[in-house]
Parts: C-alpha cells; structure tokens; sequence
C-alpha cells in the first residue's frame, strides 16, 4: 500500500464529536457516503472513506466499558477478543484430533487428494468470528492496532507451526490439506495476512474491510465446499473449479457482505446507503468469484488474489477519485487492469466454449456479441470521469481491435476465438463485423464516454440489440419483411426491445454513480425511439450489404445526438 495513503488514514483520529460539520462530496463513489464529519481542520484530505457518525463511540462497546481510560478500554477488548478467537481455534482443532468430519478422497486425473471439510469451516469461521469483536475496541488508530494483535499473534503461530519449530498436530490438521505443516506457511498464512491488513488499514468504519474478510473466509470458504459437493460441470476454462463453487462463493461473500454492512451500521460505524450499497457489494462479490476461478490463483493462491480483488475493486470505486487525487494516473492504471482481467476473462471463457462446440457456432457468436461490450461497460465507473480515464478505459478495447488484426490476417492463431466471433469459422470474418464492433465501442468510449446517454444508446443497441435480433430471428422467426428476406420481424421487435431494455437499465446504472441525469419518463422516451430507429436501419438491406455492427453504431449515434 502506497506510504501516503497510510498517512491519510482517518485512523490517526478517533471518531468525530457530534458537534462535527458535515459537508457532501460531489465525486461519485463506489459506497458514496451521504455524509462524512470532519474533526479537525488538521484531518487529512482523504478523510472520506470512514462513516463516522456521532453514535459510533457512544455505541461503541469499549467506551461503555472505560469510557474514561481509552487503552485500558482496548487492552480489555482485546483479552476478550483474542480468548473467543483462540477457543474457536481450539475448537476447531480438537475437531482435527478426533476426526469428527472424515476426510474423504477425490480422483482429479488420476491423481487422488486427501480433503477435508473441517479446513474451510475453519476458513470460514475464524475470520467472521473476529470481526463480530471490533465494535468492542475504540475507533481510532489504537483500536485498529489493539485488535490487529490477535490475527497478528496468529501470524506468529502459523510460521512457527509452518517452520516446525513446535508442534499441535490438531491445528496443522485443521488447517491444511494433506496434514503437512508447511502448507500453513502459505495459504493459511496468506488468510492471517489478508484480515491483519484489513483490519488495520480499513478498520470498522470502511465498507472495504467488511469486503475483504467477507469474501475470504464466508466466500472463498463455501466455494470450495459447495463446488465439491454439488459440482459436477467444470469450468471451461479452469478444470480446477466449477461453476457451483463459483456461484456459491459469489452468494455466500455477498450475503456476508451485507449481514456485516447492516451490523456495522447499526453501530453507526458505516452509514447504510440500501439497494446502492448493496449492489456494490454484489459487484465485488462476483468479481472476487471471476478471480478466484482462473487459473492464476490456483497457481498463486486464493487466499492473496480474492483479498486483492476484493480491496482493489473497492478501493477503485471507493477511495480512487480522492485517495489517489494526485496520482489519477495510478487510479486509471489499477482500473485498466482490472476491467483487463475481466473483460479478457470473458473472451477466454467463450473461446473455451467455442473450442469445445458446446453451443452452435452462430449461437455462441451472438452471445460474445452481447456480452463483450456490456460487461465492458459495467466497468467504466473504476476510472476517472475526465479524458485521461476514457483514454484509458478504451485501451481495452482497443488492445481487441489489434488482436482482431492480427487473426484476421493470419500473423497468429486462436481456434477458439475464431470459432466463437465468426459465422463460418474463416479468419478473416474477423476484419469485418467483429472489428466494426469492437471500433464502434470503442468510439463510444472516448467521444461520449460514461457521462453521456449516448455512449448507452450505441453499446446497448449495438450488444443487446443487434445480438437479440439475430437469436431471436432464427429461433423465433417465421415471417420475413417485405423489404428484406433475409431479416424477420419477430428478429427487429426482438432487437428494438432488447436494445431499448438495455438502454433504461445502463441509464439506471449510471445515474445511480451520479454519472448522468436521470430525467426519468423523458430519458426513457428518447431511448425508446433511437432503439426503434436503430431496429429500423438493422433491418434495411444497406445494413446486409455494409454491416449492421457500423449502420446500427452510427444510427444510434446519430439520432442520440439530435435527442440528447
């Protein structure tokens, strides 16, 4: 973590008075605070991201201990904190001693691993049980300290059990897959790691923290055991893991997620912003789900990627647009690899798909054809809102549109992404429509950007419209247009609603960032009738004859223009 932004932890201070100004923050932000109190006039700028409230040390358990003696109030929280999460280790490891929960033993290419379900309840219930103890510490820096000293005795305890230089056979059991003590000097010590960082960095006050420890233990704990257990279709793209354990994690981080947001609001340590927080969290969740599914945190570990991705794409769309307010460059660098993992994630998952002729080939083109752009899109709000960050956020695409070169030309081959963006598995399919595509979104991105509807109008009818029309036409189709008989009219209501329902929820989205005006009926209205006309121009044979990924592109443009 950058030095300055340790410096500007609102940490260094304890919770505000309640005679504490308050003052807005007209930057959109990933949890947006409705209000944020200011102590001193010596706090640190980037004092933002901590939800102090005028409750938060009245409520606070220590206080109401020792409200006059702040460290004996600690040290007290502490004892009883380190004595619930040292029984709950005990605990579990007289559980290993026993065997209560046998092991049981899977055959991965013939290879068989000795597993047990006692190592990922451990996972999941250590670091949930700690945090419940925060609100019993004070609120400053000395709390964070005082309780960073029980995952940080742990620290201590797993290299010395990981170095052998003592023994507890019911820990290594608990803890490891295959009873060997020096598994404890990675993963488990990865995870001691990850809460200790959370916990004083973050502290009880930042939605990051409840990111972080959620989706490690109760996520990346029920992953594994849920894909396991119900896991039977594997991932395409990783043998490894399967799509259960994917959704699992994703439910079980995000159902922690907001349990813990609503308990730490209660306490008046974060202010509850409702359905807006909430999809925060959901969004983290999933992306913590997407990492930890690829194949490079089996070859790292899980426990490092998912407590990474989960901080890194909070502190994005949390803390980016004022922590790092001297350094955007670092902010749209961090966001550009992010929504880079994503978005090529996405590609490597249908190329898989296309290799393996799970769907038809015209069917898993259109799909890639919906898909691509608009989760492309979903990740704009991780940079910044001027040129620099739309600059940026296009060299995803961007990167794409050479790549798209480079196999239409034959210079390199990748089976699976021929197969899955071309009509009839000819690489030089590639220089028309799908790079039409990817310079339309691309174009969308740096002339419109994330401030404008018109950038929604052309990603949305050009991914979900033009995408729907053709699924919907071959499938559903029966009667051509008059004008065109290679065009059906079940295909252009299909691309018209698709277009113009993608449209109001990407408006939705953006407005909910403060990135556009949401003029509700009158929004809506307009959208409506450039999905219309957009469905309208896809239909004409012009668009057979040129391509309808450049004609729907710029009608869209176009008419959003004289709308907007």
């Amino acid at each position: 973590m950058h030095f300055s932004h340790i410096l500007s932890s609102p940490l260094i201070v304890d919770s505000p008075s309640p005679s504490s100004s308050s003052s807005s923050l007209a930057v959109p932000c990933f949890f947006s605070p409705t209000s944020l109190k200011s102590s001193s006039a010596s706090l640190p700028a980037t004092y933002f991201h901590r939800y102090s409230h005028p409750r938060s040390l009245a409520s606070s358990l220590a206080a109401v201990m020792f409200p006059e003696n702040s460290v004996l109030s600690d040290v007290c929280a502490t004892g009883i904190s380190g004595v619930v999460a040292f029984s709950c280790l005990g605990f579990w490891g007289e559980i290993g001693k026993r065997g209560i929960f046998d092991q049981y033993v899977l055959s991965d290419l013939g290879t068989e691993h000795r597993l047990k379900l006692i190592r990922k309840l451990v996972h999941i219930n250590i670091g949930l049980v700690f945090i419940l103890c925060w609100p019993l510490f004070s609120s400053g820096l000395q709390g964070a300290f005082f309780a960073s000293l029980i995952p940080g005795l742990n620290i201590i305890r797993m290299l010395l059990l990981g170095l052998g230089v003592y023994q507890d056979e019911g820990t290594i059991k608990s803890m490891s897959r295959h009873g060997d003590r020096r598994e404890l000097l990675k993963g488990p010590l990865y995870y001691a790691l990850s809460i200790t960082s959370a916990c004083i960095f973050y502290w009880k006050t930042s939605p990051i923290a409840i990111a972080v420890v959620c989706n490690l233990c109760a996520g990346d704990g029920m992953a594994d055991i849920v894909g396991r257990r119900l896991g039977t279709k594997k991932l395409p793209y990783n043998r490894n893991k399967t799509i259960a354990g994917s959704i699992g994690m994703a439910i079980s981080g995000f159902l922690a997620s907001v349990a813990y947001m609503f308990y730490f609001a209660s306490f008046g340590y974060i202010e509850s912003s409702g359905w807006g927080m909430i999809l925060r969290f959901f969004i983290i969740s999933v992306a913590s789900a997407l990492v930890e599914s690829l194949p490079i945190s089996t070859d790292i570990d899980d426990n490092l990627t998912v407590s990474l991705t989960s901080a890194l794409v909070a502190i994005e769309l949390l803390e980016s647009r004022l922590a790092f307010r001297s350094t955007s460059l670092l902010s749209d660098v961090c966001a550009t690899g992010i929504s880079g993992v994503v978005a090529f994630s996405c590609l490597g998952f249908w190329g898989e798909i296309g290799k393996r002729g799970i769907f038809d080939q015209k069917l898993i083109r259109k799909l890639v054809h919906i898909n691509i752009g608009l989760v492309f899109t979903l990740c704009w709000p991780l940079f910044s809102s001027g040129l620099q960050g739309a600059l940026f956020a296009s060299l995803i695409i961007g990167v794409n549109i050479i790549r798209m070169l480079l196999l239409g030309l034959g210079v390199y081959q990748d089976e699976g992404t021929i197969k899955s963006m071309s009509r009839h598995g000819d690489r030089r399919e590639l220089l028309k429509g799908p790079l039409y595509y990817a310079i339309a979104v691309t174009l969308a991105c740096i002339f419109y950007w994330k401030t404008s509807p018109i950038a929604i109008a052309v990603v949305c009818n050009l991914c979900a419209g033009d995408g729907v029309a053709d699924i919907v036409g071959r499938r559903l189709g029966t009667k051509k247009l008059p004008y065109n008989r290679n065009k059906t009219i079940a295909g252009s209501i299909g691309m018209a609603i698709a277009g113009f329902l993608a449209s109001v929820a990407y408006m939705f989205y953006f407005a909910s960032f403060g990135y556009i005006k949401n003029s509700g009926w009158d929004m809506i209205l307009r959208f409506f009738i450039i999905s219309i006309a957009s469905a309208l121009v896809e239909s004409l044979p012009i668009s057979t004859a040129i391509d309808d990924n450049l004609t729907v592109s710029l009608t869209s443009a176009l008419l959003g223009t004289l709308l907007f």
